[in-house]
């Protein structure tokens, strides 16, 4: 057996460490390098844009600040309020049997000063102020002193040009009623007891 010499047995264990600490090239490293996914910043969607509903206008608001007209059908009169103050009043002509003007609360839809009729042959309707679209309106036409028309308030001549001038279609409340109204103090007491919503369009309040 070949003895070592010290010499050559410390230059074999150098050599021996030296081959252990060389990485074999012939061994492909097949182990997949693992990549931390970076987040993406987070951003919350900007909010859509929220239209607040139009505000709501009651008769007692438009009484202190725009025009109402109360209709009295069993008296055939009407009584307008210009800020909660009598502005004029008319003697009018409400629907006849089988046509009677409806009751209720109304705002002003359309103003016309030339309108015909397209219900009723086409009969002139001056001045007319729309309050529903199925034909119920204010406007000029003969007021023979009771109930006439085929549902709309009927106005003399000079005072539908009047009342035409200063309502508008965002101040204005229309409140049509049964009750005898003698004087424009039973008219106003009706008008300040009507706790009720003007249907104005709310397109047209959002720009009032």
């Amino acid at each position: 057996m070949q003895r070592w010499g010290k010499g050559r047995m410390v230059a074999a264990i150098l050599a021996l460490l030296a081959v252990s600490c060389v990485p074999d090239t012939r061994i492909a490293d097949n182990s997949a390098t693992e990549t931390l996914a970076v987040p993406k910043p987070f951003f919350l969607p900007a909010p859509e844009t929220i239209i607040p509903p139009p505000p709501k206008r009651m008769v007692g608001e438009i009484l202190q600040s725009g025009i109402v007209i109360v209709v009295s059908k069993k008296s055939q009169q009407m009584y307008v309020f210009s800020r909660g103050n009598l502005w004029r009043t008319s003697k009018v002509s409400t629907g006849k049997p089988g046509h009677a003007t409806p009751n209720g609360v109304y705002a002003i839809l359309q103003k016309r000063e030339e309108h015909y009729s397209n219900l009723y042959n086409n009969a002139p309707m001056p001045f007319m102020q729309r309050l529903t679209w199925d034909g119920i309106a204010l406007h000029a036409g003969a007021v023979p002193g009771y109930p006439v028309s085929h549902g709309c308030v009927r106005l003399p001549d000079d005072f539908a040009k009047e009342l035409y001038r200063v309502t508008g279609v965002t101040n204005t409340a229309v409140i049509i009623a049964d009750q005898a109204m003698p004087n424009y103090h039973s008219a106003l007491a009706v008008a300040r007891a009507t706790d009720r919503v003007v249907p104005i369009h709310p397109s047209l309040l959002r720009k009032y």
